[in-house]
């Protein structure tokens, strides 16, 4: 299971190419009650053997026989998937027409108590991927999610994902400013260069990112000693600098340093805010979210009961800033690890891996009214 192919040996050479993998059941017990999954003809029979038992089936010359006691067959993803959600495998049942040898003979029919026992049984080692969600915060509110393979909706543990109107920090470029420097260079030059350069550079470095936050956080860390805390006001060009110049500074500012910043964005800047806020946001950790689905599913429905109050409240909370559903603009998941298990067997599941800011693949905003639930009334006499 963990690479899907199921394998089947005979007792004599068989045409391999021309089974039938639609006349093949695979089972969770051998009698009745068990579950079963029949494959469909999206599962084929494929030539290539890391054992060599192909091999072994050639002839003297090498040439690729037609018959052999041997086939693979590659599970189709929808059969796979399938196996995984009720835990078949364990048995096998085939139908006469699954296989013939090379005088025509059917092969002999497996079912009910007759069926087969797996000879070898490899477990699905790979943990389940959340592909994308679908968050609806209208009516009752429902969360969707989407999986790489069928998860166990009883192993949901709502109070290790949450919710968020932007990408968490971890998310970030790691180009993005997390502090200001706490110093001054200490490697500037003695005197001030002869010349500025009058040019300004049309693109900057590849490490930067391609988008600019309007508005940089403001830092803590006091201006260095020594330097000027304010831009002068319009200093007069060539006016003379200060008596204390350091020896062999120069005695004027040259006339082609600018003495105004520039009023427009050089080509090739950035000049649209990136899609992260490392500061800002509505933050919503689940606790009720909860799921009635009893069997293996790749997709999981949770109904979000009070975690739906709860995000309706902390949007209230931050006017001006888009919440949570508003748009998949607004809307990323991440989770712990563990917070879903798939139906990994035999042994223990495997654990979903940790989720950093999936972002929303369908919103569904608030469009619904509220409405009066309840109310109490007080008639007694006021003292």
């Amino acid at each position: 299971l963990d690479e899907g192919v199921l394998e089947l040996y005979f007792d004599e050479p068989v045409e391999y190419d021309a089974i039938n993998a639609s006349s093949i059941s695979l089972k969770t017990a051998q009698g009745v009650p068990y579950d079963s999954v029949a494959l469909t003809d999206a599962s084929r029979v494929v030539r290539t053997d890391p054992h060599g038992h192909y091999d072994s089936c050639d002839d003297a010359a090498g040439n690729r026989s037609a018959y052999c006691f041997y086939a693979r067959v590659l599970l189709a993803a929808r059969d796979l998937n399938n196996l995984q959600a009720v835990q078949a495998g364990e048995w096998i049942d085939v139908e006469k027409k699954t296989a013939a040898d090379s005088a025509g003979n059917r092969v002999q029919p497996l079912f009910d108590d007759g069926s087969l026992k797996v000879g070898k049984l490899t477990k699905d080692t790979r943990p389940p991927l959340l592909v994308t969600f679908l968050l609806d915060i209208d009516g009752d509110g429902r969360l969707y999610l989407n999986f790489s393979e069928p998860v166990l909706p009883s192993s949901w543990n709502a109070s290790r994902v949450t919710l968020r109107s932007s990408p968490s920090d971890s998310s970030a470029p790691s180009t993005f400013p997390s502090r200001a420097p706490t110093a001054a260079p200490t490697d500037v030059p003695s005197a001030a260069p002869s010349s500025v350069p009058t040019t300004v550079p049309t693109a900057l470095p590849s490490m930067v990112p391609t988008t600019a936050p309007t508005a940089f956080p403001t830092y803590d860390t006091p201006a260095p000693t020594g330097l000027p805390t304010s831009k002068p006001t319009d200093p007069p060009t060539g006016s003379p600098m200060p008596s204390s110049a350091p020896s062999g500074a120069p005695t004027s500012v040259p006339s082609n340093v600018p003495t105004a910043p520039p009023t427009s964005v050089p080509t090739g800047a950035p000049t649209a805010a990136p899609s992260f806020s490392p500061t800002f946001g509505v933050t919503s950790r689940l606790k009720h979210a909860a799921s009635s689905q009893t069997r293996g599913a790749m997709r999981l429905e949770l109904r979000l009961g009070k975690d739906l109050i709860s995000i309706k409240q902390k949007i209230a909370m931050n006017p001006g800033i888009a919440g949570i559903g508003s748009s998949v603009d607004a809307t990323f998941l991440e989770a712990e690890p563990g917070y879903v298990t798939d139906l990994a067997f035999p042994g223990n599941p495997n654990d979903a891996a940790r989720v950093v800011s999936v972002q929303a693949g369908v919103v569904m905003g608030d469009a619904t009214g509220p409405r009066l639930v309840s109310f109490e009334l007080n008639l007694e006499a006021a003292s």
